[in-house]
């Protein structure tokens, strides 16, 4: 096996599920454990990729496998479900948001570090206040998110006045 992995391809066979690799520097910063610094400086990237409408640098912070719940997919899709699974799933429903929220825009907020997962805290499109939990998968990338909003003042409004 080449210690050089330079295609798509290869990346995924040697690490199975994964499909897109997230920049080296951040994945070193993820493992083994997340640390604030880390944490932060993953959330603002993420954050960053939102706010240029970037679909693939957004995606690139994702695995293969991964699996999205949140109030808006049934808003955005309107297919009756809650939970997005797979890149192909997940880089419809984000490219269908764009469409929806042109103006989409992310103030980031708190982070908060738990074990091989963040919870990112900010502002999201029609002023609501958003947390997102995300667990990370043995190669840094996210393999599971669980989104939640809300409309009334949260420590993002609070920081963000």
């Amino acid at each position: 096996m080449k210690s050089n992995l330079n295609t798509r391809q290869e990346r995924q066979t040697r690490a199975g599920t994964l499909a897109v690799e997230m920049s080296p520097a951040v994945a070193r910063s993820l493992t083994p454990m997340l640390t604030q610094t880390s944490a932060e400086k993953f959330a603002s990237e993420w954050i960053q990729a939102w706010n240029v409408h970037d679909l693939d640098r957004i995606l690139s912070h994702y695995a293969a496998d991964c699996e999205l719940t949140s109030p808006f997919v049934r808003r955005v899709l309107g297919n009756g479900q809650d939970t997005v699974s797979g890149l192909n799933m997940l880089r419809g429903y984000f490219s269908r948001a764009f469409v929806l929220y042109p103006d989409l825009r992310f103030v980031l907020g708190c982070v908060y570090v738990g074990v091989a997962s963040l919870v990112i805290e900010y502002q999201s499109v029609a002023n609501l206040a958003a947390a997102e939990h995300l667990e990370f998968n043995e190669s840094g990338l996210i393999h599971r998110v669980r989104a939640h909003y809300t409309s009334s003042h949260s420590a993002t409004a609070k920081t963000a006045k």
